[in-house]
C-alpha cells in the first residue's frame, strides 16, 4: 500500500484543484516574506530602526502562523480532492469548520515547535525542508478526517487507516528527493539557456555564484516541500479506507 500511495500522491499533483492549492500556499508564505522585507526596508532614518524591529518580530512570529494556517486551509478546502480525486470542499462546510481549523492549525504549529526542542530529533526536523509543513499537516488532516468520518458514519475511524512512522519518513524522503531533482534539472536548463543567449553573463554568474532566478524558484518550492508527502499521506488513508470496504461511506 505504501508504494501505491506514493504513486497516487504524485498523480494527485496533476489535479488542477490541488495544483492551485499548492500555488496558493506558496504565494501566501512567500508573499508574507516579501511584505516583511518591504516593511524592513526604509529610507527614513528616523523610522528605519522601528520598521526593521517590527519586521523581525512579525517574521519570527507571523511567518510560522501564516505557514500553519495556509497548510490547514489547503487541507480543508481540498479534502475531497485529497481523498477522492474530487473538487473543493463545499463553502458551507468550510465556513462551519474554519474556526476549529484555525485552532487545529495553531495546535499543530505549537506541537511541532515543541517537538523541535527535543535534542537531535528537533534539529533534524527543523533543518530538513518540508518536515515542519508535513508535521503541521498531519496534526490537521488526521483529526479532520476523523471528524468527517464520525459525522458521516457515526463510528470511530480505525487507527490502522493512518500511515505509521516509517511510512511518513519515507514520504518525506521521497518528496525531498523529487524536489531536489527538480531544482537540479531547472538549474541545468537555466545554465544551458543562459550560456547560449548570454555567454558573458553566464561566465560572470558562474564565477560569482549568484542565481537570483533559481533562488526565487527554490523559495517558491520550499513552501510546498511538505505538501507532496502530505498528498501521499492522504492517499494512504483513502486506500486504507477502500481496503476496509468503508471508503464508500465517506
Amino acid at each position: 500500500m505504501f508504494v501505491q500511495s506514493v504513486i497516487e500522491g504524485l498523480k494527485a499533483i496533476l489535479n488542477w484543484h490541488i495544483l492551485l492549492g499548492m500555488v496558493a500556499v506558496s504565494v501566501a508564505t512567500v508573499g508574507f516574506m516579501i511584505l516583511i522585507g518591504v516593511l524592513m526596508t526604509s529610507r527614513d532614518e528616523s523610522t528605519g530602526g522601528i520598521k526593521a524591529g517590527a519586521g523581525c518580530l512579525l517574521y519570527g512570529f507571523g511567518g510560522p502562523v501564516i505557514q500553519a494556517l495556509s497548510v490547514g486551509f489547503f487541507i480543508l478546502l481540498l479534502l475531497p480532492a485529497l481523498l477522492a480525486d474530487r473538487g473543493f470542499t463545499p463553502g458551507p462546510i468550510v465556513a462551519a469548520l474554519s474556526g476549529s481549523l484555525i485552532k487545529m492549525s495553531l495546535f499543530g504549529l505549537g506541537a511541532t515547535l515543541l517537538i523541535c526542542f527535543i535534542p537531535f530529533v528537533g534539529q533534524v526536523i527543523a533543518n530538513t525542508p518540508g518536515v515542519v509543513t508535513f508535521m503541521i499537516g498531519i496534526f490537521v488532516i488526521k483529526p479532520l478526517i476523523s471528524q468527517f468520518f464520525s459525522a458521516v458514519t457515526g463510528e470511530k475511524i480505525p487507527a490502522e487507516v493512518f500511515p505509521g512512522f516509517l511510512a511518513c519518513v519515507g514520504y518525506v524522503l521521497i518528496g525531498l528527493i523529487l524536489c531536489s531533482v527538480l531544482l537540479v534539472v531547472l538549474a541545468l536548463i537555466r545554465d544551458q539557456v543562459k550560456r547560449r543567449t548570454d555567454p558573458l553573463g553566464y561566465m560572470l554568474q558562474k564565477h560569482s555564484g549568484d542565481s537570483p532566478g533559481l533562488q526565487w524558484v527554490a523559495l517558491m518550492l520550499g513552501a510546498v516541500f511538505g505538501l507532496i508527502p502530505l498528498l501521499m499521506y492522504a492517499k494512504y488513508v483513502a486506500l486504507a479506507l477502500r481496503a476496509l470496504n468503508i471508503g464508500t461511506k465517506v
